[in-house]
């Protein structure tokens, strides 16, 4: 199966340490599109490792390709004003997967079906998340930590069946408590 997405991983002087992630089949890249702050610089080695992701999965980052810029940069990255007025814009897509999120899916669900839970937006890697399913009273009725990877999102399959009710589900990232009702019937 092909490549659904590509995730680039660039590392450059000046603690220049950015990831981004394209959700597109196509495997052409263009550094123009990295030029949100802090920017690129002209005549400067990068290291660029690439991920892919098929059938849902991201595959480890490959080896290290080094690439000098040129000694003039793009009418893009050249241009101050125009960087300023498309930084918004560049910030939006670049953080677009950096926002915390908790699903669960499908949700509702038969109490005889599987469900999942996603957290999306996971910035480091080796990071616990403290995951737990509550019943309306507040009692716990699944507990499990999960230790982040290089992905920007985890997808978990509690093996439990849970009895016709409402649940909240609670996932707990350094302290950044996120909750999502959901329903079995």
């Amino acid at each position: 199966m092909g490549a659904q997405d590509y995730r680039y991983n660039i590392v450059g002087p000046n603690n220049y340490n950015r990831t981004f992630t394209r959700n597109s089949s196509l495997n052409n890249w263009y550094f123009t599109w990295t030029n949100s702050s802090p920017y690129m610089q002209a005549s400067t080695t990068y290291n660029v490792r690439v991920a892919s992701r098929a059938g849902g999965v991201w595959s480890d980052y490959g080896d290290v390709c080094t690439i000098t810029t040129p000694a003039t940069l793009s009418r893009l990255a050249d241009t101050a004003s125009l960087q300023e007025e498309l930084r918004p814009i560049f910030d939006q897509l670049e953080n677009s997967e950096n926002l915390l999120s908790l699903s669960v899916f499908p949700n509702p669900n038969n109490f005889d079906e599987d469900f999942s839970i996603e957290i999306k937006g996971i910035i480091e890697r080796n990071q616990k998340i403290k995951l737990s399913i509550l019943n309306m009273l507040g009692a716990s009725v699944f507990r499990s930590d999960i230790i982040t990877m290089d992905e920007n999102r985890v997808i978990i399959q509690p093996e439990i069946r849970l009895a016709t009710g409402i649940y909240i589900v609670e996932a707990d990232l350094k302290g950044v408590k996120l909750r999502k009702r959901f329903v079995v019937q």
